[in-house]
């Protein structure tokens, strides 16, 4: 449709360059001696450079300029096609002998075929637009998630994919394939002993929370009594058994090893 609206851009510049109103081989007058050619010539260049720039990027963000600038020609046209035809009349019923030596310019017919092609070409623009806007508008798009991610379940959160407990609501989450995945236990420590255990018990079943980090201090917790940390087993255990009341708290407590 470009290359259409090219060429009709380059007829409606020659009609207004061509005569409008000639008698016999003499000019009357051409499309540029009066107002409506001047802007039939600057729509025509209007519409070349729309052309022209959709030709060359092969896009159509200005097609929609074809239609105002063809509707500007056609107007011209029909408009001074038949001014121009009334004063053809006038003359010839004015100069006895006089018809068929004044006639309308071939100016105004260039300039309406060129204006008629414009249009063809604004309306095809115009329709090719249309059909693939419909074409992808139906097609819902969803911005790629990374592989690495995935959404959680319960809160929606963007979580980490291989994520076993999600970091934002606390939900443990399933493994992928249907397998559901052990619960998150605190990390034990690796040398810990029987009386470690027991203290454990203890002081679990007085409502503490008890968890080891790596094996280098265990963080005992409790709602209504803070956070403590020891770094033994034997501290541990010293503090369930103060606890349990099996022990005064004033007892000395075993150095850090």
């Amino acid at each position: 449709m470009s290359v259409l609206a090219l060429v009709s851009s380059v007829l409606m510049f020659t009609g207004c360059l061509l005569p409008w109103m000639q008698m016999g081989t003499l000019v009357v007058s051409r499309g540029l001696d009066n107002p409506d050619g001047a802007i039939a010539l600057v729509a025509a260049l209007v519409g070349g450079a729309a052309a022209l720039y959709e030709t060359a990027t092969k896009r159509s963000r200005l097609g929609w300029l074809l239609l105002p600038v063809a509707a500007a020609g056609l107007a011209v046209a029909v408009l001074d096609l038949r001014e121009v035809g009334t004063r053809v009349r006038t003359l010839e019923d004015a100069v006895g002998g006089a018809k068929g030596l004044v006639s309308v310019g071939a100016g105004l017919y260039v300039l309406l075929l060129g204006a008629a092609g414009m249009a063809v070409a604004g309306l095809g623009t115009s329709f090719t637009r249309r059909a693939a806007q419909a074409e992808h508008g139906g097609e819902e798009q969803r911005p790629s998630q990374s592989s690495e991610t995935t959404e959680c379940p319960c809160c929606a959160e963007t979580i980490k994919r291989n994520a076993r407990v999600c970091r934002y609501c606390g939900k443990e989450l399933a493994a992928r394939g249907g397998m559901s995945l052990p619960p998150v236990e605190p990390a034990k420590s690796e040398s810990s002993t029987p009386s470690a255990s027991r203290s454990l018990s203890t002081l679990e079943g007085m409502g503490y929370s008890v968890r080891n980090d790596k094996g280098k201090r265990w963080e005992v917790s409790h709602p209504g009594k803070g956070t403590r940390f020891f770094y033994s087993d034997q501290e541990l255990a010293w503090f369930a058994e103060v606890e349990a009341g099996r022990r005064d708290r004033d007892s000395s407590k075993p150095a850090n090893p």
